[in-house]
Formats: structure tokens, C-alpha cells, sequence
């Protein structure tokens, strides 16, 4: 409750009292705190930001889903759960009623309310309803999902041919639309209808300044990447060409990217089906359009005696015949005369008539403007085509329930305000009217009928100024059909029956009536619902006849395109017909009866649309101009009639067969009275303390005053449903599990017979299987310790058998490698522990250098170790060597010679030297090894990082020192040729050594290349080098070479059959 007292109350029926100040504060502080929607009962209420809001991500409409309104914050997609749900629920017709002025955001709404319904109801992106019945099923699901998809695509392509920038509204939606969801009765979308009411088709070629025409004529000319395109369609991309596009001086807006819309535009219309010759053609319809609006026309010089034109540019007129494919002169012709025909029958004859400059101008715009509008009739019923039920076949599934969006116009208020602000704001004050009936008077009316206490509520009731537009026989639109039926009519005479017939009216107003100036000398004001309107009658009997000259037609039907000549059908009895043909808002008039009829007879919804501003400044809401919406919107006559009257009424036979296994007084079956019934019902759901307040019954209705109770009901009754089915499966359960128990007890007796008698069996012969098993594993044990149990060889290189000779086990794998452990135990155990640590340091020389397939090295380790190469029978200088290693004892405090070997080193220049390694227990020396000098002190073992080595045969090894030390490359087992490999035996030494004095394992690396630095100081970092391995190309030298090259680039070349 503080968070909605902060933040405003999310339902303005919360609010403790009501009037239209307290209604907007509300307002505003919920769009301070960036809350554009507000409930009124079921009803939304949106205020359009003119900024982008986070509020429609899969996550949110998630969240949404099966979700009661008061459950979750008020948003569109509450609105259109609760839409589908009552769909689903009731099995009645839905349609939302998008109300609003221009600019307020009733396209985007009707986008957003599809776009969850298409979620909804094929259980996408909203995890599926429980209301879903389709949802589990996929073949059923892909194809609603395909026909939601479709519904979905129609809203670029409607958009493009359908909408323009306003002074108002960049999108804004210039004709109605009423767009039908079809379903069947199990709320399973099978198609769509879109009905579509009054383009402003004067829009082609006539605007105000700063507004555009429709989009399509600009994304078609931003095809930049598209040159191709436009010379085939003889276009230029830049709009100012165009003169009906360049009247208002208006091409481009930031807001819109034409040539990404032009591309969502095909996509749109490949995905309905539009072939690409399809498309191509109504390219060229829109060329033709741009090039009439080029043409110019200038007197005719030969034909002084009369007022005649010729085309000036015939180039323009030639551009449009050819993409119109029509003869170019039959529509010269048609553009500068007319055809009168007089008499009938034998006695009819045709006169032609040259037209003057202006009225060839209103003949060739007349002829653009209704080319349009024939397009967009064949563009929607294009989209119709595919989007109907079926395809429209015969046998295509019945349509049984519908969900109407109606997105239409908004009420207009402009500078200059001419006939089709006339029917807009007429259409406006219809859906008023039917909103008024609905929604209040409605209430009203049934609550009185019922007997209902109820307070009376004043609200602004329009029905005058709807007698005064179309009441018949004095209407306004009754009198200037009058008046197009009379050839010389203008407006001023027109004006002047008007003033006759409503100067005192109260809704109408005029120069002569009120000496008003502000008023026109050619103008009328209507006092509409939504504010006063002074409209221009200059062109209203021209755009109220919407003559098209039979010329024109003529040229149309004579084209070689398909599409063309189907705009234009033939009507054979057209010649012959008396009848007078409809103006423009006589078929209005038809059309908007009709869509009143269709919404009367569904279950409504509604969001009441909002704008914010008239600047499109995003976050900002300006007052005085949102309190005249609110006014004229009667939203606090609506918040007034939610708070006092109730929010559902249901007939009690209704009520009485839908919940009355909620009282056990009333099911199975209720005898007594429907309101007694209904009574108990009540009774048995709703606290005694809150009856009175919450529940009233009426005559035939039992009415609820807040949706919390109406959902108890339902909660209650979905709690209780299964008790009906449980009765029916209780019975017809027991009786098939009786019988089933019977023949399964019967079943299971004789089974249990058989399974003792095969237990007996596997018992007798598991024991026997057992007791040979034993005897046969004894036997083979005796055999064992004959002949592989007795010393001195233990059976060594004889195989041992199998227990099976058939086959062996894991039995015999495991005496195996058990034999082997125990012969090598046994033999270790016969060794001096010298010999025993030689033993330990060959394994672990087979640990770091491999064996078999797993070896590092080219070359196996198999040689034995001797450890000291020098103190030896064979090196002359043997004793000179036992005086050294005395001396380094005395001095270096060392105690144990580890290895002593004659090796090669690499110097700092890369110059392989002959030297003398010995490792002690503590220290490496480098001596030299004619008279076993020292050189330079020992390396302590510790500072030892790594060892490198190759994979191949050379002998070279690589032992990294900790800085500045420098590495030592040397190469042990090249001394002299002696093709001793000893190299295996430094390693393991040194690994084994350094493990012994620090507890931890130096690294051992077996690499393709090896760096090294042998030339670093304390004061010089030295050259980081690198080795590479390349075979000898001298076959006949055998052994290994350093060989220093250019940079720090070295090799090792050795022989592949050293070692």
C-alpha cells in the first residue's frame, strides 16, 4: 500500500474519492514514476510516453500469463490475457475498443495486445495458457503459431500503405481498421479479417505543410542499394522530383528509417504470399502515381475559342501510361476531356467536353487518389486472401468465435479541417456514443431493471450531435448528399441550408449564426464530445461525390496489366443502372453501422489512450492538454460508475449451473427456487460480514460487487469441479479393479507354484556349480605352487595356464600380474641395498624417459649405470682424477660422487668445448679434463629450474638455472665418438638428487624446440636462444652437433642411428 501511495494507485477505483483533479494527480504521479498504465476496473488506461519503455520483453509477458488483472500491474498484456481467458471461458465474442485522439498510441497498442494473443494462444513466449488448448499439441500449435505470424506480418504492410506523419503523429494511422482473430470453439485461431474504413486518399495529393503521404512512396524511393529497381520503375530516389510529394515540404523524419521499413515491408509481403511479379506490379501502380502528379498542363493555343489544355511535359504523362500499361493517347485524352453521355437507348449520344487548366488538374488528381485507394483495397484483400479462415474453402472449419481489434482514427482538431475530419470525428462520436451505451448508461439501465439500489450518475450524453450529422430527414450528411445531387450546388448555398435548417441547434455553429469572426465566411463548427471543430465546406461536395469520369475508367479497363484492369472491374449492368451512386459518407455511414453492430454484439474490453504532449518531448505530460483528453475520454464518469456499481452480474441460471457444487446444499440437485439456489451458493463462499456488501440479488441477476469475490467463486468452483468426475470414476474404478484383482490373485498363484519349483532347481544346481568351482581352483593352486612357486626362478618364462582352458578370466589376469609383482619382490629382496637403489633408479629412469610405445625418446634407456666413468681402469688419468675429487671434498664440503663422465659443452659463443661433468650430492662441477681442473665454483643443485631434451636420437640436454645463472647446454654421450648414450643416467641423477635435498620434483620437458640462455650475467641479460633438431646430412658421422647459426637460431644435427 506505501508503494502505491508513492508511485500512484495502480486502479484509479482505489482512489478514496474521485473528481477530475484528484483523477489526474494519480495520472501524473504515476507517469513521474514511469508508469504509463493505469486500470479502471478492466479497463486500461495508457499514456503515451513518446520515449521507449522496458515493458514488453518475453520475460514480462511471461509474467503475465494466466494472470488476473488485479494480480499483476496494469499493462496491455493483462488486459489481452484477460480478452483470451473470457474467450476461452465464456465462448462469447471479444473485441477491444483502442480509443484515443491521433497521437495518443493506439496503433502501438493494438501491436502490443497481438502480439500476446499470438503468445497466448499458441503457447509462445508466454509458456502457454491454461486457458491454452493447443498448446501441447505441436502439429496444432505450429499452425497457429504460422497463422499468428501472418496476422502479425499484415501490420508493416498495413502501416506502409496505410499511415503518414502528421503534424500530430509521425505514425499516424490514416483509415480504420477493425482487424478480426477468427477461432474455433476450442479457441484455436484458424484466421483473420481486416476491415478497413476511409483512407484519407486525399492524402496523395494534398496535405498540410510539414506532413508526408503514405510511407510506401518514400521506402520505395530510399532504395539506394536498390538502382535496378528504380530504373525499371523510371524513378530517381530523391522525393523533392515529385510534386505530390514535395507540396508539403516534408521527405524525411528522424524518427523514421524508410529504407529498413521498406525491407521489413517485403519481407512482410513475401511471407503473405506475394510473389515477386505481384509485387512489381503494385511498384509500378505507386510509379504511375508519382509520375501523374508531374504532369502539366498549359493552354492550348490552337483552340483559342474555347478554354482547352494540352499536357506540357508529355514525357511524365508517357512515364505513367507505360507503368499503368494503358495506350498513351486514349489517356491524354482522358486527362484533358470528358465524355457526356445524354438520352438512352437509340437515342444516346456522347459529347466531348475539353477540360480547362483546373479542371484537368482535379481530374488528373482524382485519378491518383483513386488508383490508391483501389490499391489499398486490393493490398488488404490481398492480406484477407491469406489470412481467412481456411483460405475461404468450402470445407474449411466453421469460424465460432472472433477477437475484434478496433484501431481507427483518432478524434482531429487541425488548422484546416475538411470532409475526412468531418467522417473521422463522426466515426469518433459513434464509438463515443456506443461506449456511453456500455459502459454507463448501460449500467444504469440494468441495475434499475433488476431493482438495484443504485445512484444516479450524471455523464455527458453525445446522441444530439449524433441526430445532428445523420438524423434523417435533416441531417447534415443527409443534406450535402442533398446537395451532390444538385449540379449547381456550392458550398455557400450549401452553408446556407444548413444555417436554415441548425441555427439553433446547440451543437452547430457559423459565421451567420453567431457573428463569431473567427468562424469562416465558407466554414461550420460542430460542439463535438471532444471539443469544438470548425470545418472547411470548400471541397466537401467535391470530395463527398468522389467522382472518377468514365474516360478515366475507360483508359484503366484498357490496360494490359493484370492488376490495373482488376482495380478497375467491368460491370456490364453499369451503363444501363439509374441508380445514383453512393457519395462517400452514405457508404460510411453503411460501413460504421455495420462495425457498431459487430462491437455491440461482443463482450468488450477497452484501453483508453492518452497524449502525453503535442511535442513529442518523451517524458514530459502537459497538463491543460491531458485534462481535455480525460474530459472528453468521460474517465472520471467511468471511475465514478466502477466504484458505485459492480464489477459482474450473471442470470441466476447461469450462476446456478455453473457453481452449484460449491454448496452441498445445492448438488447434486437443487429443487427449491433459482435465487434460493443462488442464495446458498453465495452463502457457502462469501463471509457473513462482507454478504451484504459484496453480494445483491436482483430480479433474474445475482450481481458482485468486487472481482476478489468474483474470482472466490471461481477458485472455489475449479476447487470442487473434480468431485464430479470422482464420482463417476469411483464407481466404474472399484468394479474394474475388483475384477481386475480376481483374475490377477488367480494369475499370481499358479506363477508363485511354478517360481518354487524353478527356485528348488537353481538351488540344487547353484550348489553343485559351487562345489566343482571350489575343487577346481584348488587343483589349479596346487599346480601353481609346483611349478611357479619353487626358487630359484619361480617359473619364470613358463606361461601359466588358464583355470578355464576354454577361455580366460579375470581370475587368471590377476594371478598373472600377481606372479609377476611376487617374482620381482623376491628377487629385489636377494639384492645389497646397492644394488637395490640401482634397481629404484632404473625405474625411475623408465618413469621420466618411457619404455616401449610410450618412450620420450627415440632411443630406450636399457644400458646399466655405473655412475662414475672416470675413476676407472680404462681412464689414464684416473689418479689425477682421485686427487681432484679429494681436493673438491676437502674444499667444496661435498661427500658423494653421483655421476662423473666426460662430456661436451656449448660456451657462450656457441663453441662446443670438451669438459668433465661431476655431481655431487650437493653441486654440479665443470672441470676441465686433461689435468681435472675446476671451472669457475660449483652450481648448487637447488637452483636448478628444469631439464630439456628432444624427442629424437641426439644426446643433447639443456638444464635451465635459476637467473643470472646461465643454462648449461652439454652433451652427454658425444665424448670422442664414444656412442654411449649417458645422458638418461645424468637425468635421473640429477631429478633423483634434487627430489632427496628439497622434497619437490624438478620438471623434465621432452620438446621439438628448446630455448636456452648460456650467456646471461649479473650485469647482462644475455641472448634468448633457440634449438632446432635436424638429421646429419653426412650419413657416415655418427654422434650429435651443436651448430650456432644467424641471430639466436641453433641446431642439433644428429644420426638416426646413433644409439
Amino acid at each position: 500500500m506505501a508503494q502505491q501511495i508513492k508511485e500512484g494507485y495502480t486502479d484509479f477505483c482505489l482512489l478514496d474519492s474521485i473528481n477530475e483533479d484528484i483523477f489526474m494527480a494519480n495520472l501524473k504521479q504515476r507517469f513521474a514514476a514511469d508508469h504509463i498504465y493505469t486500470l479502471i476496473g478492466e479497463q486500461v488506461v495508457s499514456v503515451n510516453p513518446f520515449a521507449k519503455r522496458n515493458l514488453y520483453t518475453p520475460e514480462i509477458m511471461k509474467s503475465y500469463n494466466d494472470k488476473y488483472m488485479y494480480e499483476v500491474p496494469p499493462h496491455i498484456y493483462s488486459l489481452a490475457d484477460d480478452t483470451y481467458r473470457q474467450l476461452t471461458t465464456t465462448k462469447e465474442n471479444q473485441c477491444v475498443i483502442i480509443t484515443g485522439e491521433s497521437g495518443a498510441g493506439k496503433t502501438e497498442a493494438s501491436k502490443i495486445f497481438l502480439q500476446y494473443i499470438a503468445a497466448a494462444c499458441t503457447g509462445r513466449g508466454v509458456g502457454g495458457s491454461k486457458a491454452t488448448p493447443i498448446s501441447s499439441h505441436s502439429s496444432a500449435r505450429a499452425e497457429a503459431e504460422k497463422i499468428m505470424e501472418k496476422l502479425l506480418d499484415s501490420n508493416p504492410v498495413l502501416e506502409a500503405f496505410g499511415n503518414a506523419k502528421t503534424l500530430r503523429n509521425d505514425n499516424s494511422s490514416r483509415f480504420g481498421k477493425f482487424m478480426q482473430i477468427q477461432f474455433d470453439g476450442a479457441a484455436k485461431p484458424l484466421g483473420g479479417m481486416i476491415t478497413q474504413y476511409l483512407l484519407e486518399k486525399s492524402r496523395v495529393h494534398s496535405r498540410a505543410t510539414g506532413e508526408r503521404s503514405f510511407h510506401i512512396f518514400y521506402q520505395l524511393l530510399s532504395q539506394k542499394q536498390e538502382p535496378d529497381l528504380l530504373k525499371r520503375l523510371q524513378l530517381v530516389s530523391d522525393p523533392l522530383q515529385y510534386q505530390y510529394l514535395k507540396l508539403s515540404t516534408c521527405t524525411t523524419v528522424p524518427s523514421i528509417d524508410d529504407a529498413a521499413d521498406w525491407k521489413e515491408v517485403n519481407k512482410a509481403m513475401v511471407a503473405l504470399g506475394w510473389g515477386e511479379g505481384e509485387r512489381f506490379s503494385v511498384w509500378k501502380i505507386l510509379s504511375a502515381i508519382l509520375h501523374l502528379g508531374n504532369i502539366e498542363f498549359q493552354a492550348d493555343d490552337k483552340k483559342s475559342s474555347v478554354d482547352s489544355v494540352v499536357i506540357k511535359n508529355k514525357s511524365e504523362m508517357e512515364k505513367a501510361a507505360a507503368m499503368l500499361e494503358v495506350p498513351t493517347g486514349m489517356l491524354q485524352q482522358a486527362l484533358t476531356s470528358r465524355s457526356i453521355t445524354s438520352g438512352a437507348g437509340r437515342r444516346q449520344s456522347s459529347i466531348m467536353v475539353l477540360l480547362d487548366k483546373a479542371q484537368a488538374e482535379v481530374t488528373r488528381d482524382a485519378l491518383a487518389k483513386h488508383l490508391y485507394n483501389r490499391l489499398f483495397s486490393y493490398v488488404v484483400d490481398r492480406i484477407n486472401y491469406v489470412l481467412v479462415a481456411g483460405g475461404g474453402k468450402k470445407d474449411a472449419p466453421p469460424v465460432e468465435l472472433t477477437i475484434g481489434v478496433l484501431d481507427i482514427y483518432g478524434f482531429e482538431i487541425f488548422e484546416n479541417n475538411s470532409f475526412e475530419q468531418f467522417c473521422i470525428n463522426w466515426c469518433n462520436e459513434r464509438l463515443q456514443q456506443l461506449f456511453i451505451k456500455l459502459v454507463l448508461k448501460q449500467e444504469q439501465e440494468e441495475y434499475m431493471r433488476e431493482g438495484i439500489e443504485w445512484k444516479e450518475i450524471d455523464y455527458f450524453n453525445n446522441a444530439p450531435i449524433i441526430d445532428l450529422i445523420e438524423a434523417s430527414p435533416i441531417g447534415l450528411i443527409k443534406m450535402v448528399d442533398e446537395a451532390c445531387m444538385v449540379g449547381q450546388s456550392t458550398p455557400d448555398s450549401l452553408l446556407q441550408k444548413l444555417n436554415q435548417n441548425f441555427a439553433k441547434h446547440p451543437n452547430y455553429q457559423s459565421y451567420e449564426t453567431t457573428n463569431d469572426k473567427s468562424i469562416g465566411r465558407t466554414h461550420f463548427r460542430i460542439n463535438h464530445y471532444a471539443g469544438q471543430v470548425t470545418y472547411d465546406l470548400e471541397h466537401f461536395l467535391y470530395k463527398n461525390r468522389d467522382t472518377l469520369f468514365g474516360d478515366l475508367v475507360a483508359s484503366m479497363r484498357a490496360s494490359t496489366n493484370k492488376l490495373v484492369k482488376d482495380l478497375f472491374p467491368a460491370d456490364p449492368a453499369e451503363a444501363t443502372s439509374k441508380k445514383i451512386p453512393l457519395t462517400s459518407a452514405s457508404q460510411f455511414k453503411i460501413a460504421l453501422q455495420d462495425l457498431i453492430n459487430i462491437l455491440a454484439s461482443c463482450q468488450p474490453h477497452y484501453i483508453r489512450c492518452i497524449k502525453s504532449n503535442d511535442e513529442k518531448r518523451g517524458g514530459y505530460l502537459a497538463d491543460e492538454r491531458v485534462r481535455h483528453q480525460v474530459r472528453y475520454l468521460n474517465l472520471v464518469e467511468t471511475v465514478r460508475v466502477r466504484r458505485a456499481g459492480f464489477c459482474n452480474r450473471q442470470p441466476f441460471v447461469r450462476f446456478l449451473a455453473r457453481y452449484k457444487m460449491i454448496s452441498d446444499k445445492t448438488w447434486p440437485i437443487w429443487r427449491g427456487s433459482l435465487s434460493d439456489g443462488v442464495k446458498a451458493i453465495a452463502q457457502a463462499v462469501v463471509p457473513s460480514h462482507e454478504f451484504n456488501s459484496e453480494i445483491k440479488l436482483g430480479k433474474t441477476k445475482i450481481f458482485i460487487k468486487s472481482a476478489r469475490t468474483l474470482f472466490l467463486f471461481e477458485d472455489h468452483r475449479t476447487k470442487h469441479l473434480p468431485k464430479v468426475a470422482i464420482m463417476i470414476q469411483k464407481v466404474f474404478k472399484g468394479y474394474k479393479t475388483r475384477k481386475w484383482y480376481k483374475a490377477e490373485l488367480e494369475r499370481l498363484r499358479r506363477e508363485k507354484e511354478q517360481l518354487e519349483k524353478t527356485l528348488v532347481l537353481k538351488r540344487a544346481a547353484w550348489k553343485i556349480t559351487k562345489a566343482y568351482t571350489m575343487w577346481r581352483y584348488k587343483r589349479h593352486f596346487r599346480n601353481l605352487r609346483k611349478t611357479h612357486g619353487q626358487p630359484p626362478t619361480y617359473g619364470k618364462g613358463t606361461p601359466i595356464p588358464s583355470i578355464w582352458p576354454s577361455h580366460r578370466s579375470l581370475v587368471d589376469d590377476f594371478i598373472v600380474k600377481h606372479h609377476i609383482q611376487h617374482w620381482a619382490r623376491v628377487k629385489v629382496k636377494t639384492l645389497n641395498p646397492e644394488g637395490q637403489a640401482l634397481v629404484r633408479q632404473k625405474i625411475l629412469t623408465s618413469d621420466i624417459f618411457g619404455l616401449g610405445p610410450n618412450k620420450n625418446k627415440a632411443w630406450e634407456s636399457r644400458r646399466r649405470f655405473t655412475a662414475d666413468y672416470l675413476n676407472v681402469n680404462e681412464n689414464p688419468r684416473a689418479s689425477q682424477f682421485e686427487t681432484a675429487v679429494n681436493i673438491l671434498f676437502q674444499k667444496g664440503g661435498d661427500s658423494e660422487i653421483l655421476f662423473a663422465d666426460n662430456i661436451v659443452k656449448v660456451n657462450p659463443r656457441g663453441k662446443s668445448q670438451a669438459r668433465v661433468i661431476i655431481v655431487t650430492n650437493s653441486n654440479v662441477y665443470k672441470y676441465e679434463p686433461k689435468k681435472y681442473t675446476v671451472r669457475k665454483i660449483g652450481i648448487p643443485l637447488q637452483t636448478i629450474t628444469g631439464i630439456y631434451l628432444s624427442k629424437v636420437q641426439d644426446t643433447y640436454c639443456v638444464i635451465t638455472l635459476k637467473p643470472p645463472e646461465r643454462d648449461v647446454v652439454i652433451d652427454v654421450g658425444g665424448w670422442m665418438g664414444s656412442g654411449i648414450e649417458r645422458v638418461s643416467e645424468l637425468v635421473t641423477v640429477i631429478y633423483q638428487q634434487i627430489e632427496r635435498l628439497t622434497g619437490s620434483k624438478i620438471p623434465v620437458h621432452f620438446k621439438d624446440q628448446i630455448e636456452f640462455n648460456n650467456s646471461r650475467d649479473a650485469k647482462n641479460k644475455g641472448l634468448d636462444c633457440v634449438i632446432n633438431f635436424a638429421i646429419n646430412p653426412k650419413p657416415n658421422e655418427r654422434g650429435s652437433f651443436f651448430v650456432k647459426g644467424k641471430g639466436n637460431s641453433c641446431s642439433i644435427l644428429y644420426s638416426k642411428d646413433n644409439y
